[in-house]
């Protein structure tokens, strides 16, 4: 099985080149993470403390997530549906633990989703059951949170 390269490497942080600013995720900081508009592939990470509370401070292709909860504005969700244009609303927040240079195995993961215009939350595309809950621990990738 191929082995997906961490962006921590063996320390506590990783460093993004943003907005021609270099800038640290680290490994325990509380951040939000939202799939990146303008990097189809990509999350962006966005501090929730430290030095650089309230800006993106990494790119990633996976991201992992404890003490995680979903959250989406429905005020920006509104604006969505009524000018049919992408706006960042809907993201995990938790404690980053993780993140990968590519998407990971995620065998025996439940997947959820959320898509603004059939919802206005997190969801099973499967069930449909509703998740805004607390949960321990997320994988974030490809299209979706694996639980």
């Amino acid at each position: 099985m191929e082995r997906v390269a961490s962006l921590f490497a063996g320390r506590d942080y990783f460093e993004s080149l943003v907005s021609k600013q270099t800038r640290r995720c680290y490994i325990g900081q509380r951040v939000r993470v939202y799939r990146n508009l303008n990097k189809a592939d990509y999350y962006s990470i966005l501090a929730m403390s430290g030095v650089d509370k309230g800006k993106v401070v990494g790119y990633a292709r996976c991201v992992c997530l404890e003490s995680v909860s979903f959250k989406v504005s429905l005020k920006s969700r509104d604006r969505v549906l009524s000018q049919k244009r992408k706006n960042v609303h809907a993201f995990c927040e938790g404690l980053l633990t993780k993140a990968f240079v590519s998407p990971i195995r995620v065998d025996g993961l439940h997947y959820i989703t959320y898509d603004p215009y059939k919802n206005s939350y997190f969801f099973c595309p499967i069930t449909l059951e509703k998740y805004d809950q607390t949960v321990d621990n997320v994988v974030i990738q490809n299209s979706g949170v694996y639980i």
